[in-house]
């Protein structure tokens, strides 16, 4: 699989139609008379690992939360003010109907999150989440599991350059919970115990999701503009890498077997 990006990032290899990632996904691609099967090198399960455990534990560190020294001097002898390491709530006082994307959320703050959100939704008030969840087969570290990771796992080209730390990156903040969440968890954080939340609908939007990572590929593709801007900033290599990235996040959703994304609507 490594090896495959690597080829296509350098041009040597290109899927034209963006179906046969899903027929490669399952064994299934024929060209030239010849069947394609995916293998996964143990370069790429390495990968996976380490980016899971250091996003696990990058996400733990606390932040200072330390606010503008003032301009006063310190009487002799008295303590130093303790700085705050609590990590920053990640939703805010909800008061009114809100929308919130949780695939952001670091997983190791999942379940804190969600009963944080529970515990400030205001009465009357609802809240539109949607996240992503791998399908129940996918077992965590498995072939399955790794094949899902690779969207998510950091570019190699549409990365900022060093100490410019002001560039945003295509897909940003892209973290391991879609690969660890479950419906079932989030739903339970929601509505069981103190303040529990109405549960309004649940939906699979996984196929509209890929409808629209299919038509991001295409605006890229089509729109001369927005590639030649992109081409410029990220090179030709980090163009193919993006549009393989986004096409092969699509087939995972449309797979039915490997990624399944979520919209949930809950109210107090």
């Amino acid at each position: 699989m490594a090896s495959l990006i690597c080829n296509i990032c350098d041009g040597a290899v290109e899927f034209r139609d963006h179906k046969e990632l899903e027929e490669f996904l399952f064994g299934k691609l024929v060209a030239y008379g010849w069947r394609f099967d995916l293998a996964l090198d143990t370069f790429l399960n390495v990968e996976v690992l380490r980016w899971v455990v250091y996003n696990h534990f990058a996400c733990k560190q606390p932040k200072l939360n330390v606010k503008p020294r003032q301009n006063f001097k310190r009487t002799r002898g008295a303590s130093r003010p303790k700085e705050d390491t609590s990590p920053a709530p990640i939703f805010h006082s909800l008061t009114s109907d809100s929308y919130l994307e949780i695939d952001c959320v670091p997983f190791s703050r999942l379940d804190t999150s969600l009963r944080q959100l529970r515990d400030t939704l205001k009465p009357g008030a609802a809240a539109t989440l949607e996240f992503t969840t791998p399908a129940p087969n996918i077992t965590f570290l498995s072939s399955e599991f790794n094949i899902c990771a690779v969207p998510f796992l950091p570019r190699k080209y549409a990365t900022p350059p060093p100490n410019t730390p002001h560039l945003s990156t295509p897909r940003p903040n892209r973290t391991a919970t879609p690969l660890l969440a479950s419906i079932h968890r989030v739903l339970e954080h929601l509505t069981v115990g103190p303040s529990a939340l109405t549960l309004e609908s649940l939906t699979n939007v996984s196929e509209m999701y890929a409808d629209g990572l299919i038509a991001a590929v295409e605006r890229l593709e089509d729109d001369r503009a927005a590639r030649t801007a992109f081409v410029n900033q990220w090179g030709a290599a980090g163009l193919r890498e993006e549009l393989f990235m986004m096409a092969w996040e699509a087939a995972l959703f449309r797979s039915g077997r490997h990624l399944i994304r979520w919209i949930v609507v809950v109210r107090k």
